[in-house]
């Protein structure tokens, strides 16, 4: 199993989009702790070109990660001209400043399972696999993923983009997904709506970063590691969101009460499953946690927090354990 290499991020400069978000605030944090030298859009729109260009022209990245979206299915539904405006606009905002940034060694876009095209494959999507979309959340990144497409062969750009299963893990506070909205139940005392028939392949947010981390430490340098790549729980594990509730349901000391419904009154795939043999083979990175394990440490994530302990101790905690785990 690998894991990020210090001697490699020291000193690294490295340019994080939507660093605020669930993931963002997860990396930067990691990349602190490595020793990176970061930067981010965080006073800046990824759609501003100007003030974007000003801002890489002066940083000079190394190493640039894109997280910036509107990440919700049900976002998407409420709001899809700013949806596609967020997630292709600002990709192609942010790839067309780096053309011209001569620093820049390797870039990684950040999109999603749901970017392939769904046909029930049982065996689980793999990076071969068409894309495609029926909702706008998905039609999104799927323009993102052809932008990036675009960019890598007819500007050379040294650029990656990484499809990752449903993730999960501490510090998520996003309205719409489960484990938020599981831990807005308990402190709320309000009945959860559970989708019944949604089966997803359940990531833990360390495995899913250093799937990212070590992926640019390989595309540094190396063209050979262009294009997309899958990162999903071991052997393309998929769980219902049911199963996911009831498991956190044994770790908090309160019980939720849940309501299964059919329709949330918008579209969403109901079965993903994806294969990371690619990501195996080639970076050797396979999951630390299996499902059991993620859930677990997710609700002990939320429990320190809801007795006081602060987001980014709890998030160091879990970092410095994950590197030295076996």
């Amino acid at each position: 199993m690998r894991l990020p290499n210090p001697a490699f991020w020291e000193g690294k400069r490295v340019f994080v989009t939507g660093a605020k978000g669930f993931k963002g605030r997860w990396l930067v944090l990691w990349l602190e702790k490595l020793g990176a030298v970061i930067e981010t859009n965080d006073t800046i729109d990824i759609r501003d070109t100007g003030s974007l260009s000003i801002l890489l022209q002066r940083f000079r990245p190394e190493i640039v990660i894109h997280l910036a979206a509107v990440s919700t299915v049900q976002e998407a539904f409420h709001d899809p001209i700013k949806t596609i405006d967020i997630n292709a606009v600002g990709t192609i905002s942010l790839l067309e400043n780096l053309r011209y940034i001569k620093s820049v060694k390797a870039i990684l876009n950040v999109t999603t399972d749901k970017v392939y095209h769904v046909e029930g494959i049982e065996r689980g999507y793999n990076e071969y696999d068409a894309l495609g979309g029926l909702e706008i959340y998905a039609v999104s990144k799927v323009c993102s993923e052809l932008i990036s497409r675009v960019y890598r062969w007819t500007y050379n750009l040294p650029l990656a983009t990484a499809r990752a299963g449903n993730v999960i893990g501490g510090g998520d506070f996003k309205r719409s997904r489960i484990v938020p909205n599981y831990y807005y139940a308990q402190i709320e005392n309000k009945t959860l709506q559970v989708n019944k028939d949604a089966i997803r392949p359940w990531q833990y947010i360390l495995d899913c970063l250093c799937g990212y981390l070590i992926l640019c430490e390989s595309l540094y340098d190396n063209e050979n590691y262009k294009g997309a790549w899958n990162f999903a729980s071991n052997e393309f594990e998929s769980r219902s969101t049911q199963w996911l509730v009831d498991n956190l349901n044994t770790y908090f000391p309160k019980r939720i009460e849940y309501q299964l419904v059919d329709d949330r009154g918008f579209y969403e795939t109901k079965r993903l499953k994806l294969t990371s043999g690619k990501a195996k083979t080639a970076l050797d990175w396979v999951p630390k946690y299996d499902m059991e394990e993620m859930v677990y440490r997710t609700a002990s994530w939320y429990i320190n927090f809801m007795e006081g302990q602060s987001l980014d101790s709890l998030h160091e905690k879990e970092i410095d354990t994950y590197m030295e785990k076996p």
